[in-house]
């Protein structure tokens, strides 16, 4: 009797350990072990690099890479050799969502395939700035990676890229400096920490290489050359927030109350004052014309005020709604604004250059801090700092993709 419950017992606990022991296999497609292959990818405009790492498997004969195209209905793309660990997939189209997994093929059976990975191409490069999370990012299309990530030492509060030249330009108004960020290297210059008290924002005169910085503290704009202060205009009044520099030199700057335009010698051509009860909220350039934006948090009101700088005249349009931000596509009769809807609600609205509303996008919660009009599509993108959330929409004002996992974003744009 002993002899067989002891074979019995060996018998049960053989079957135990195989059956434990196949469950464990990653070749075995019922088995409960997570797939032994992990793929990343890294896409560009029109074309995707993806690259995976394998682990405690030495003896097999492949892989195979599965693409799906807007479903979930995988099909092989390519079977590799054993060495390889990347893979290239170009001439792919824009506007289509792409997905990627991809299995180790043994010798009889193939493994679990990997976590799929995903991403919408379209044209255009992001580039975001983080404050807190001290960083210059490129972004993809669809906002769902980081193509690239530049590191600052002190949290930026506003920055002017000159991408052509590796070059990134940053304010720090905490820090009181500014600073040069060559993007090749990786490297950063600080300097003039004493000519500043609070560095708002910072612009490159394209025309003749000076960096112009706006100093609400000091209620001074900076000329620099060479990295050394060659001039300063005086403000009138404190509380500026904002910059732009046009084709031709001239500074404009908008702050609370007023918006001030400067010639490139630094003599006061303009000063446009705003309607009591309202407050300065945004500028933007189209060619000779500055658009305006202010508004009434009180009275729910705003107005875009359009100046024309050849003839120094300028047209109101009034609005209903307390409209903080706006961006415009270039040549288009119309503009996006993002609308306050409750302290703790807002919402991105389309209207035309007549104040009708062409499209209203659905509420978000929280604050819109920046918009940014993708160029060469009119995709938009809506910023939400303090909900670290990012929102790609199309043109027709669908939402693409949302990317709520970088901290602290402030500005965003597109080239």
């Amino acid at each position: 009797m002993k002899f067989y419950l002891t074979t019995a017992c060996l018998i049960c606990i053989n079957f135990f350990y195989c059956t434990e022991r196949n469950r464990l296999n990653p070749f075995d497609p019922d088995g409960k072990i997570n797939s032994p292959i992990q793929l990343s990818i890294a896409p560009n405009d029109r074309s995707v690099k993806l690259s995976w790492t394998i682990q405690n498997i030495t003896d097999f004969k492949g892989f195979r890479l599965y693409r799906a195209r807007d479903d979930d209905n995988f099909y092989l793309l390519a079977e590799l050799s054993p060495q390889t660990r990347s893979y290239s997939d170009s001439l792919l189209d824009y506007y289509h969502w792409y997905q990627y997994r991809i299995s180790i093929l043994g010798y009889q059976n193939e493994s679990r395939p990997s976590q799929p990975v995903r991403f919408f191409p379209g044209p255009g490069k992001v580039w975001l700035l983080t404050r807190y999370g001290y960083s210059i990012r490129q972004l993809s299309y669809d906002l769902l990676h980081s193509l690239k990530v530049y590191n600052t030492n002190y949290p930026p509060i506003s920055w002017d890229l000159d991408i052509g030249n590796d070059k990134i330009w940053l304010a720090h108004a905490q820090y009181r400096y500014i600073s040069k960020l060559n993007i090749s290297l990786g490297y950063e210059d600080f300097f003039l920490q004493n000519n500043f008290l609070q560095p708002m924002d910072i612009k490159l005169d394209s025309n003749s290489d000076r960096v112009i910085v706006l100093d609400s503290r000091r209620q001074s704009i900076f000329l620099l050359e060479n990295q050394a202060v060659q001039d300063s205009i005086a403000l009138d009044y404190d509380n500026y927030f904002k910059m732009v520099v046009t084709n031709n030199s001239e500074i404009i700057v908008i702050n609370d109350n007023s918006a001030s335009i400067f010639n490139a010698d630094g003599d006061s051509l303009a000063m446009i004052n705003f309607e009591s009860g309202f407050t300065g909220r945004d500028i933007m350039l189209e060619n000779s014309l500055l658009y305006i934006l202010i508004s009434n948090s009180v009275s729910n009101q705003s107005k875009i005020i359009t100046y024309d700088k050849s003839n120094q005249q300028s047209i109101q349009l009034n609005l209903t709604g307390n409209y903080i931000l706006f961006d415009k596509p270039v040549n288009k009769n119309y503009l996006y604004l993002g609308e306050v809807i409750t302290s703790n609600s807002a919402r991105l609205v389309k209207l035309s250059m007549e104040g009708n509303r062409l499209l209203e996008l659905p509420v978000l919660t929280g604050y819109i801090d920046d918009i940014a009009i993708n160029q060469n599509d009119n995709s938009m993108i809506v910023l939400q700092r303090y909900e670290n959330n990012l929102v790609l929409y199309d043109s027709l004002g669908q939402i693409i993709s949302t990317n709520n996992q970088i901290y602290d974003p402030i500005k965003i744009t597109v080239q």
